[in-house]
């Protein structure tokens, strides 16, 4: 694939990355599908953020734009509440104020390149928190594993990475695995370091993309 143009994220295979629980699934697409008003918030670090992408093709800028072209009837609103840099107990002090303020139905949240040195109990402790105040007011979380790191900025991702997914196995959660996608890169014949714009972990324009496909798998298609 032509990895200098926007398409290249079309060619794979997304199904085995949108993972995670059925049951939670289908309450999102449910609820999503019957709203007249839908309010979408994303949640964690400079990924979401948008870091060294160009503004309009974050993937939270794009994902905003196919809701709304998709459902031009829908009263449809989109926070940003991403801050580069923070871990998820950054994210748990400000967790009132800059998400569960903004009445969500659903929450975005991806924290794992800064949560790699956090230990598994805090780790544990911070994403609970995340559900169980969403669950209280009866909106969505959607988990998503992280890009790929240079080699050097590696050391600890893979478990920050699989502690999303097992979590999102045992809370019965809707986990969308953009990290699978990135170690498994090299079956398309893409190096995943030339997808970094700035060399370190924050993926390029095109890359952003894989986020983007995820989300809309996550909100229209059966697992």
């Amino acid at each position: 694939p032509n990895t200098d143009t926007p398409t290249w994220p079309e060619v794979i295979d997304y199904a085995p990355y949108v993972t995670g629980s059925p049951g939670a699934f289908a309450r999102l697409r449910r609820r999503f599908k019957g709203a007249d008003a839908f309010r979408l918030v994303y949640f964690g670090d400079s990924i979401t953020q948008g870091g060294d992408v160009d503004p309009d093709c974050r993937f939270t800028t794009r994902f905003s734009q196919t809701l709304t072209e998709n459902h031009p009837r829908k009263a449809l609103s989109f926070v940003n509440a991403a801050i580069g840099g923070t871990s998820s107990s950054v994210g748990r002090d400000r967790f009132d104020r800059d998400v569960l303020a903004h009445r969500p139905d659903a929450v975005t949240i991806m924290f794992a390149l800064n949560d790699k040195k956090l230990d598994d109990a805090t780790f544990l402790a911070n994403h609970r928190y995340f559900v169980s105040e969403l669950r209280k007011r009866d909106a969505e979380p959607i988990l998503m594993t992280s890009n790929m790191n240079t080699q050097v900025w590696m050391p600890g991702l893979d478990h920050a990475e699989q502690r999303i997914l097992d979590f999102c196995r045992d809370e019965d959660l809707i986990c969308l695995d953009a990290y699978g996608i990135w170690k498994d890169l090299g079956r398309y014949g893409i190096p995943h370091e030339t997808l970094l714009s700035n060399g370190i972990n924050h993926p390029d324009n095109v890359a952003a993309g894989v986020f983007h496909e995820l989300l809309k798998r996550a909100f229209t298609e059966v697992t």
